[in-house]
């Protein structure tokens, strides 16, 4: 049986730099695409969370991540295998710059576009710029050679004065111009510490918005045309291998607006493998339910202080299946929640659920921001010493106490730097501010 599908047709949107209006404009084509009844996968390139729940409530499912540093190509393969043989049109959005690599290593949008044979969609912030887009623009298109852009939408246009002065310095460069978006404040999403805001939820007004705009500025029957005319032929193989396999045959998942930090590739490749997932609501006061494994994944905890410390049902019964010797497992805001405390911005006392002795605090306010290699120290149910995988790290959090013993992982940035010990192991509890993306293959 031939396990492989070819990738399917579509694009990659992506700037000459962040704050270009990707993520807006992106939502604007997926709405559009999806109005003509187009089946629509979707993915971000880069580790962030939020932009994809972005994508994901606009379509209805998952938005994967995609990511040349972290994820073998095992994984990013059974990715777009899943993407190309369950939807007409695959659409991703880029990071940072289309040039831009967040590693040592080739990571950038172009370097995704190049390995999955998907050409650029590019956006260009029109703002305070007439003629001089022009040049901006014959830069991208001259600077790799063998990089497919498909064409571009200006954003931030003034007015019809503004889109004819970009009109006519474009005209010689022979690029498609697919849309004008006009500069509209009610379109902009308010930032939520790394990426766009994430604890409110799309509503039906803004979703009318984004459609509005893709019918009044996109010329989508172009865009079609240019993505037909595009030939598509790499193949990706079905994979059937997981990077982190869970402990047992089920996991009892945290998951709601304080949990939501989860990457769909590997909750689907457990389910792949017949884990059953258990999902529950500590912010309602769900205690876990009967599982081999307890997972509390990343979020936003620090926005419900209140109602996580009140929550006596939750932590009871995770202090409970800890003392059972249940497997449980904290990434980031799963891992301050299993500790003593966590004191706001304010220097309040929030006590927690107490698996580990820490305390954590946000009052000094410090980013910790990149790319992790780690490194088992000690055998554990995460498995033998030296075990290595990658993931990454954002949090403003700090320790107040730092740990003494008893540490999880050796971490290293994206160029090799030794980061120290991170996280804690406590028997079968494990936990650390890393969100781990893949097991690095020896």
């Amino acid at each position: 049986m031939d396990n492989s599908c070819p990738i399917a047709p579509g694009f990659i949107v992506a700037a000459p730099s962040s704050g270009s209006g990707k993520t807006t404009i992106t939502m604007i084509l997926i709405q559009g695409l999806k109005e003509k009844g187009l089946s629509l996968g979707t993915f971000k390139v880069g580790p962030d969370y939020i932009d994809p729940e972005f994508h994901k409530q606009i379509i209805g499912h998952d938005c994967y991540n995609l990511d040349l540093w972290a994820m073998t190509k095992h994984q990013i393969d059974k990715i777009l295998y899943n993407l190309s043989c369950e939807n007409d049109l695959i659409i991703g959005e880029g990071v940072m710059g289309l040039f831009d690599n967040m590693s040592i290593t080739q990571n950038s949008t172009a370097d995704v576009s190049l390995y999955t044979g998907l050409p650029i969609l590019l956006v260009i912030d029109g703002k305070g710029m007439g003629q001089s887009i022009a040049a901006l623009i014959q830069g991208f298109l001259t600077y790799k050679k063998d990089l497919k852009i498909l064409g571009v939408i200006i954003n931030n246009a003034k007015s019809d004065k503004h889109i004819t002065i970009i009109k006519q310095a474009i005209d010689p460069l022979n690029i498609p111009i697919v849309g004008f978006i006009p500069y509209d404040e009610g379109i902009k999403i308010p930032s939520r510490h790394l990426g766009l805001h994430y604890d409110k939820k799309i509503d039906e007004d803004f979703l009318e918005t984004l459609s509005k705009l893709g019918q009044n500025y996109i010329d989508f029957n172009l865009l079609q045309q240019l993505i037909s005319n595009n030939s598509q032929t790499k193949k990706v193989q079905k994979k059937s291998n997981v990077f982190f396999n869970p402990w047992g045959q089920s996991v009892a998942l945290a998951y709601d607006q304080a949990f939501s930090f989860v990457y769909p590739s590997m909750i689907h490749m457990w389910q792949d493998k017949g884990i059953e997932i258990k999902k529950f609501s500590p912010l309602n006061n769900e205690p876990p339910p009967n599982a081999d494994t307890i997972y509390l994944p990343g979020g936003y905890p620090e926005l419900y202080l209140k109602e996580l410390s009140n929550n006596y049902t939750f932590s009871e019964g995770l202090r409970k299946a800890a003392y059972k010797g249940l497997k449980i497992y904290g990434e980031c805001g799963g891992y301050m929640v299993m500790g003593r405390a966590i004191i706001d911005q304010h220097n309040n006392h929030y006590s927690m659920t107490g698996l580990f002795d820490n305390e954590f605090s946000f009052v000094e306010h410090k980013l910790h921001l990149g790319y992790r290699t780690v490194e088992i120290c000690t055998d554990t149910i995460f498995g033998k010493k030296g075990t290595r995988f990658r993931g990454h790290e954002f949090h403003y959090a700090n320790y107040v106490t730092y740990p003494q013993s008893n540490f999880l992982f050796q971490s290293y940035d994206s160029y090799n730097k030794d980061l120290g010990l991170y996280g804690q192991c406590r028997g079968n509890i494990l936990g650390s501010f890393i969100h781990i993306i893949d097991r690095i293959d020896d």
